[in-house]
């Protein structure tokens, strides 16, 4: 016999929870107050009023939930009798049922994350426009609140307070990234800390949620993954072939400092030609510019070789350009004949430091900005210094083809 309500969709919004069944005809008043229909706004908590009637019918039974209320009535003692070996009085067993409803009903009439959302990324905006904020990261925020399956997607129109912690694990669990392949660990884990983040403003702000959802939920980053994908010096040759053409050749400056240097690609997005320092063969990142503490990453000879040659043929053209870089990108990766790698400029660069013996872990923690014990995770396993110098060989003289004299 089946002992679950069934949940109505009445279609303006109200989701109704069916009693009317024969399960239900005696425990009514133990249930339901004595309604043979509950009306919610919210889809979840008729489920879960569904789920908690169900779980009360399979643990107790029809007989016993028929003979609540009358034992309540009838004989306190014996109720009085089961809570003694817990040191506990009936009083104290409604006061904390009482306290267990209000905060549901805090719960439940609380704002909606939708709504909250939106006030928090107000907030940051402003500390975008008071200079304590990266526009960029404001950019993230914004994007994973709003994205197709993003946080006002998934729980926009709940209540704050509703929101659990098993349904935030089973919806990170299931992201996708763009190619339909499930998202990382790494990706996993910034999407809980960002909604953390926010879980912990409300409660700050609005005293709800009591408990942050987000604060227990531990994404296991597995070990294997440190391995990291880079480029062969043939794939890279290709990439600079194709951004030699006339097309591409603004890309130059960005895809030469991020392959031969490791800036990771939002700090170079960042930079300007007064940020390149050919006297000290380095590149200044500014805190204001770094994902982490300011550096000076130091230019390899090729880098140097590629900026210069980019300076003297393009002198008019910026270090990174403030218009259509990102189309220009987007183009790229798509004339691209090889692999687009995520990260892949910054995972060569690492690499290819370690084969040649340029550096070691020391000297990618002061150049890249990594903790070494994260370095070493990631780049266990390196090219043979032979391939390494191939890589570190690739400049404007090995790719473009000499002129021709007249």
């Amino acid at each position: 016999m089946k002992n679950r309500p069934n949940v109505i969709n009445l279609g303006n919004g109200i989701h109704r929870l069916d009693l009317r069944g024969k399960p239900f005809r005696h425990i009514l008043q133990t249930v339901s107050n004595g309604k043979k229909t509950l009306d919610f706004q919210i889809k979840a908590a008729a489920e879960r009023k569904a789920d908690e009637i169900e779980t009360l019918l399979a643990k107790y039974g029809s007989k016993k939930l028929e003979t609540l209320e009358s034992v309540l009535r009838v004989d306190p003692l014996e109720l009085q009798a089961k809570l003694e070996p817990f040191g506990k009085t009936v009083s104290d067993a409604v006061d904390f049922y009482c306290k267990h409803l209000a905060e549901q009903r805090e719960r439940e009439s609380s704002q909606t994350l939708g709504t909250l959302m939106d006030e928090w990324l107000a907030e940051k905006k402003k500390r975008v426009a008071q200079g304590t904020m990266r526009e960029d990261t404001y950019d993230t925020l914004y994007w994973k609140a709003n994205a197709a399956n993003g946080y006002k997607a998934q729980w926009g129109i709940r209540p704050i307070g509703t929101i659990a912690k098993a349904e935030i694990e089973q919806w990170v669990e299931g992201l996708k990234i763009r190619n339909g392949n499930g998202a990382s660990q790494v990706s996993k884990r910034h999407q809980i800390s960002y909604l953390s983040q926010f879980f912990i403003w409300c409660k700050g702000k609005y005293g709800v949620p009591r408990d942050n959802p987000c604060e227990t939920i531990n994404i296991q980053i597995n070990e294997d993954s440190g391995e990291v994908e880079y480029y062969s010096p043939e794939q890279a040759k290709t990439i600079f072939n194709l951004a030699t053409s006339n097309h591409f050749v603004s890309l130059i400056p960005y895809l030469s400092i991020c392959m031969f240097s490791g800036v990771r690609t939002a700090e170079c997005s960042r930079l300007t030609w007064e940020d390149i320092d050919f006297e000290d063969n380095s590149i200044v990142l500014k805190k204001c510019n770094s994902k982490t503490a300011g550096r000076r990453p130091t230019m390899q000879p090729n880098l140097v070789a590629w900026l210069n040659w980019f300076k003297q043929h393009y002198s008019f053209y910026p270090l990174i350009p403030s218009s259509g870089f990102d189309d220009r990108k987007r183009q790229f990766g798509k004339a691209l004949t090889v692999k687009w790698i995520r990260n892949g400029l910054r995972h060569s660069a690492a690499s290819y430091t370690l084969g040649a013996r340029i550096g070691d872990y020391g000297y990618l923690e002061q150049h890249f900005g990594n903790s070494r014990t994260m370095l070493q995770q990631h780049y266990l396993s390196y090219p043979s210094r032979e391939v390494s110098l191939q890589f570190w060989n690739i400049n404007p003289s090995t790719i473009l083809a000499p002129v021709p004299k007249p």
